[in-house]
Order: structure tokens, then C-alpha cells, then sequence
């Protein structure tokens, strides 16, 4: 079952044959517009390993990941609330209360890629994911196709990130 497609990627809910344990598999094809973007999908790998190495709770967790000849599949936390924008939208917004604890749960998460000299760069309400829901609404952050390591004393010169959100 498809839960959520993107531009250049698509995220199905999969099931350990085994444990019986649920998961988000999120398949990235190596290829795109004839250009070759492993280095792209290697890099969100590995923001996501360096977060679950570092226990950071509030990005999504990353439980493996597998190669076939024409994309990357990389199995994650299975988020089931869903993204934070579809609460947005069916909620018609969210309370003060709320949202300060949302927001609360999303600098966690950004001092945590801070820290460690990632800039997230496509903050959206499409990629906040909830891992309980509503009112609950632990979030983590997701997708970090688009994200960049930055260097003291280098600037990000590219334009990135989704349009409506850019800041």
C-alpha cells in the first residue's frame, strides 16, 4: 500500500516477514532525468544513520537499506499519525498549546542536525511525520534528500527547497 509519493521517490508501508513488525519503505530511483543521483540518496543515508547512531528521537528512524539495479530502498520508523499536514489541514489548524508542542519537538530535532552541521533546507508540514496521534503528536522530521552538510565559512549559494516554504 502506497502512504505518500513525493517527486522523485514513493513510500510504502511494508511488514517484517519475521517480526511482524510494520515499517515505511521509501524507494529512491537511482536515476532521474537521465542524471545519476546515488551520491543524493547516499547522503540522506547517511544523515540517517548519523541520527540513529546519535539517538536522536526526533528524526525518523532508520532500520535498513537495500540496493536493486534501478533504485535504493531504505526502510524506516513507520510514522502512524501520518504528516503533521494532514492534522493541519483536517483540524483546521492547530491550537496554541499544540502547536508550541510541535514546535518544541521540531527544534529538538533541528539543534540535533545543527549540532552536527546538517542544514534540513526543505522544512515543511508535508515532512513532519507523527509517530502517535492526534493530540498527542510526537513528530519526527523527514526527508532529507534536499539537506547539505555545511562547513564553517562556506555558504549554501543553491536555491532549495519547495517553493511555498521557502524562507
Amino acid at each position: 500500500m502506497e502512504t505518500r509519493r513525493g517527486k522523485f521517490a514513493a513510500v510504502r508501508r511494508c511488514t517484517h516477514k519475521v517480526t511482524g513488525q510494520s515499517y515505511a519503505a521509501k524507494f529512491i530511483r537511482k536515476r532521474r532525468r537521465s542524471m545519476d543521483h546515488r551520491q543524493d540518496i547516499l547522503h540522506e543515508v547517511a544523515v540517517l544513520y548519523m541520527a540513529s547512531v546519535g539517538r536522536c528521537s526526533k528524526i525518523v528512524g532508520l532500520h535498513e537499506v537495500y540496493e536493486t539495479q534501478h533504485e535504493v530502498a531504505i526502510v524506516l520508523e513507520l510514522a502512524s499519525g501520518g504528516e503533521l499536514q494532514r492534522i493541519v489541514d483536517v483540524q483546521d489548524g492547530l491550537s496554541e498549546k499544540e502547536a508550541v508542542h510541535v514546535m518544541r519537538q521540531i527544534i529538538q530535532g533541528l539543534v540535533f542536525l545543527h549540532e552536527n552541521n546538517i542544514a534540513h533546507l526543505d522544512l515543511k508540514p508535508q515532512n513532519l511525520l507523527l509517530t502517535t496521534d492526534y493530540p498527542e503528536m510526537d513528530v519526527t522530521l523527514c526527508d532529507f534528500g534536499i539537506s547539505r552538510v555545511i562547513q564553517d565559512g562556506v555558504e549554501v549559494r543553491e536555491i532549495l527547497g519547495t517553493p511555498d516554504y521557502v524562507g
